[in-house]
C-alpha cells in the first residue's frame, strides 16, 4: 500500500504499518492496548478511504477488518465451529445410498 502511515505520538512516518508499530513499541514504549488500538485506527482510517465505509468488528475476538467479506474470511479461518464430543454419536448414521452401477461396453439391446 502506498499509504504513508504517521505515529500518533511524534513525526515519525513510515508506508508500513509493521515499522510505526516497531517504532511506537521501541521508541514511545507502547502497550499492548495502545498497539491495538493504533492497529484499529488505522484500519478504520483505510476502510473510510478504500470502501467509503467504516470496520467490520469480529463479535468473538473484537478484531477489526474492512470488508464484510474479510470478517467471514477471519471467522471461518479463526474461529472454526467447536464440536462437543458428547454430542457425536457412533451409532446414529445417515442411511448411505449406493450410486447406480456403471454401465461398461455397449447397452444391451432390447
Amino acid at each position: 500500500m502506498s499509504d504513508v502511515i504517521c505515529c500518533n505520538l511524534c513525526s515519525y512516518t513510515s508506508d508500513k504499518i509493521y515499522n510505526v508499530l516497531r517504532h511506537l513499541k521501541g521508541r514511545h514504549k507502547a502497550t499492548n492496548d495502545s498497539i491495538e488500538q493504533f492497529k484499529e485506527q488505522v484500519s478504520s482510517s483505510r476502510a473510510m478511504e478504500k470502501y467509503d465505509a467504516g470496520v467490520w468488528k469480529c463479535d468473538r475476538c473484537g478484531r477489526t477488518v474492512p470488508t464484510k467479506h474479510g470478517l467471514e474470511t477471519h471467522i471461518a479461518t479463526k474461529h472454526k465451529k467447536i464440536v462437543d464430543p458428547a454430542a457425536i454419536s457412533l451409532l446414529e448414521s445417515p442411511t448411505l445410498v449406493s450410486p447406480p452401477p456403471k454401465v461398461c461396453g455397449r447397452p444391451p439391446l432390447i
